[in-house]
């Protein structure tokens, strides 16, 4: 009779402990976990809505983690370790307490000795150390475990590359993980795969492969390819998208003045690659991004003709070279314009503003690829002498090469070389340019007073 009772008691006490226990089993949960062995996270969701996320410790390579889907079976609070066959090494199980290697907390899992726990060995997070269980801070698995009934989902996986997109600005970036088992998943052929399932197909896989070689676990922007034109012509080459800049890449260049240069922002990735706004700022080319990239030159024309000069671009503002415009069309550079004169890598250069205030009119805004000049010009009884240069010391100059041979007066050159003699005492300031020279247009009316000079302006 006594026997009877009390296993009558037992049955009676375990049925309480079974039913009054809050926490029962989830039928059809909403909740799920997902553990990421080499990122060593452990994700809770909720409706498929991730709700937490915990950092863990994982278990080694020679013991790892196993990998499956599987569910909660148990839930233990401040639980008592026993260590693997304790009974027939001769140790004892270990209580609660600060010197519990599972902490505060155990999950079981239907795995066989399986289970996510806490730890006493807190710097073992982050960490493959463990013989093949989940290891957790034990405030986080406090947390945890009020928030996963028994039969909650688990899924253990081992996904090394992860894949993502920003919903706010759609960045796509990508993550690699230390492949801690060696099982060879950091592969372009496994990230190409990843790729695919989300229809990513605009990622070039040549820079892909290089930045997979550096797995550390931190978001990185996918590169993505770009066609590339260079003066109309497409490229062979992909440009790259990097986050929100773009890399266009040297070799596609022949020139090793450019290929040579030292630039700043640039990636070694199959190849060198160059940030486009200072590639282009470097070169003074100008570019434009739309479904591709544009790389282009401005050609400068001077009354619709070409006159084998590039214009040079800064930050999408138009330069050109003071110098090289000066010999191009035989004008000489005032001294007034030697306070708007920038320095651009090794060129004097005006702005529009400068060449405006040269005399010329100009007729250029980004990104056309042309920049028309047009200046005013002097005609002599309805016949064109050349170019007049305006505003110079608040006067015009006109050519004076065209007349020389029709005045009486001839001129003699003085030592200086700025000044022009006539009857040998009326000295008269001069402007010169290779062998043309210019003089005030007084000087055309004072030496042809009958004549007809105008000067227009186109």
């Amino acid at each position: 009779m006594l026997k009877k009772r009390t296993t009558r008691l037992l049955l009676v006490s375990l049925v309480v402990i079974i039913f009054s226990n809050p926490l029962v089993k989830a039928e059809d949960s909403a909740v799920e976990i997902v553990i990421n062995i080499p990122q060593f996270k452990l994700y809770l969701y909720e409706n498929q809505i991730l709700i937490r996320q915990y950092p863990i410790g994982v278990g080694n390579e020679v013991r790892p983690s196993v990998l499956g889907k599987t569910e909660v079976i148990n839930r233990v609070v401040n639980p008592t370790y026993y260590p693997p066959r304790w009974w027939e090494r001769g140790v004892e199980p270990i209580p609660p307490g600060p010197d519990n290697p599972v902490g505060t907390r155990w999950i079981g899992l239907g795995f066989p000795s399986y289970g996510i726990h806490g730890t006493n060995n807190p710097d073992s997070i982050g960490k493959a150390m463990s013989a093949g269980c989940i290891r957790m801070y034990n405030a986080d698995i406090e947390e945890l475990i009020e928030l996963v009934p028994i039969g909650t989902p688990v899924s253990l996986i081992y996904q090394t590359i992860i894949v993502n997109q920003d919903p706010l600005l759609n960045t796509k970036t990508i993550a690699v993980y230390p492949d801690i088992y060696n099982s060879s998943s950091n592969t372009v052929a496994n990230a190409k795969q990843i790729l695919e399932q989300r229809q990513w197909n605009d990622v070039y896989l040549p820079v892909l492969e290089c930045i997979m070689d550096n797995s550390t676990g931190m978001n990185m922007p996918l590169p993505i390819a770009v066609d590339i034109r260079v003066n109309d012509q497409l490229l062979d080459q992909k440009a790259v998208k990097y986050g929100k800049k773009y890399y266009i890449p040297l070799n596609q260049w022949e020139d090793a003045a450019v290929s040579d240069s030292s630039y700043q922002d640039f990636k070694l990735w199959d190849g060198k690659y160059v940030n486009l706004i200072e590639f282009a700022n470097t070169n003074g080319c100008g570019y434009h991004v739309g479904d591709e990239i544009e790389i282009f030159d401005v050609e400068v024309v001077l009354f619709d003709e070409p006159i084998g000069l590039n214009a040079f671009l800064f930050d999408n503002q138009l330069y050109l070279s003071v110098d090289e415009l000066s010999n191009k069309v035989g004008l000489p550079v005032p001294d007034f314009l030697n306070g708007m004169i920038k320095e651009i890598e090794g060129n004097r250069c005006l702005d529009q503003s400068g060449i405006k205030a040269w005399g010329f009119t100009i007729d250029w805004e980004y990104p056309l690829r042309q920049v028309k000049l047009q200046i005013p010009q002097a005609y002599l009884d309805q016949k064109l002498l050349g170019i007049a240069l305006t505003e110079i010391n608040e006067e015009i100059y006109v050519p004076f090469n065209p007349i020389i041979d029709l005045i009486k007066a001839k001129p003699n050159f003085l030592n200086d070389e700025n000044t022009l003699l006539f009857y040998n005492t009326h000295g008269v300031e001069m402007l010169k340019v290779n062998d043309l020279v210019y003089v005030p247009e007084w000087v055309i009316r004072w030496l042809m007073p009958g004549a007809e000079l105008s000067i227009i302006y186109p």
